[in-house]
């Protein structure tokens, strides 16, 4: 398991276990989701303190905020910090525009999230690179079984 933390910030407690998905998704992949709480709204300055910290840890490489608000949360988390910002809404939220200007990424799922974060990260991990050339590989002999058993059936 990494020690570089990847936090995964949350508006409120409803999105908890969106977030612990996300969370055990990256452990999948060796990494550490590190579940995170601020507002946009109710509290901008504890969100802007968290990632003033966040952005003096050199172990960060990315952010994640998921929930039912997520794309609003990354849009403002994208532009406080210099590190990749991915959004993972909640289901049926997925549809609110991002600012033009917003350089965050929107997964659709918290597996998506995940893999999205471990490529990111991978592009300086070898290792954590090849779990996700793996996790690809594992994933299509999957489907290929799949296949040939309708086809067999």
């Amino acid at each position: 398991m990494s020690d570089s933390p990847i936090p995964i910030i949350i508006s409120s407690a409803e999105d908890e276990q969106l977030a612990r998905r996300v969370q055990q998704a990256l452990g999948s992949f060796g990494l550490r989701g590190e579940l995170r709480a601020a507002s946009t709204f109710q509290s901008p300055g504890h969100l802007l303190t968290m990632l003033t910290q966040y952005e003096k840890d050199p172990q960060v490489k990315l952010y994640i905020a998921a929930g039912k608000y997520s794309q609003a949360l990354a849009a403002l988390i994208d532009s406080i910090v210099t590190r990749p910002v991915i959004a993972c809404p909640a289901p049926g939220y997925n549809s609110m525009p991002l600012p033009e200007e917003a350089g965050c990424a929107v997964a659709s799922s918290p597996v998506g999230a995940a893999v999205m974060a471990a490529k990111i990260i991978g592009l300086a991990d070898h290792a954590l690179a090849e779990r996700v050339a793996q996790w690809h590989r594992q994933r299509t002999e999957r489907l290929v079984n799949e296949d040939a058993n309708l086809r067999a059936g």
